[in-house]
């Protein structure tokens, strides 16, 4: 009788707890209810962020493309600038030089003009002056054609070298 008593106990105690089973079950069932329940809201949630998402991208596309093509039309702007300056300098080096040779014509007119028979004396002291203007025009000539080599040199150095801040 030992035997059949200990046989079954050990046999009532390897049975399974059904009021355990039943109780996680029970839970389960909620938690999945639950969780059932909030599917509207979640998938509501991530249809929102979706749509937030597609806006987002369709706006940075859209600033994208403006930021190409304005770049691309600064670009153009800037070099149209850049030309106009040299332009300018090239008809202002084109005019000093056609300055410098009228100078250089009236120079060799004066110094190959015979003097008259009378009033030599004046006729020198108008050259002398007028040879004076000739020389105080050509020095600023030439003062005016430096400064613009020496921006033209720094100009060009400028646009060859990177910029970079310190």
């Amino acid at each position: 009788m030992l035997v059949l008593t200990f046989a079954c106990i050990s046999g009532c105690a390897g049975m399974p707890d059904f009021t355990r089973m039943q109780a996680t079950m029970d839970r389960m069932a909620y938690s999945t209810g639950v969780m059932a329940s909030n599917i509207p809201y979640m998938s509501n949630s991530t249809a929102r962020m979706a749509a937030v998402a597609e806006r987002m991208e369709r706006r940075s596309d859209r600033m994208i493309s403006n930021f190409e093509n304005k770049g691309s039309s600064m670009e153009r702007t800037v070099q149209n600038y850049a030309q106009s300056f040299l332009d300018n300098d090239r008809a202002l080096i084109n005019s000093l030089k056609d300055i410098r040779q009228e100078i250089g014509n009236l120079k060799q007119t004066f110094g190959k003009s015979p003097g008259s028979t009378r009033g030599e004396s004046s006729d020198e002291h108008v050259s002398a002056r007028l040879q004076a203007k000739l020389n105080r025009l050509e020095a600023q000539l030439a003062a005016i054609s430096s400064k613009i080599d020496d921006r033209n040199r720094k100009a060009s150095t400028a646009t060859k070298r990177p910029n970079v801040s310190p």
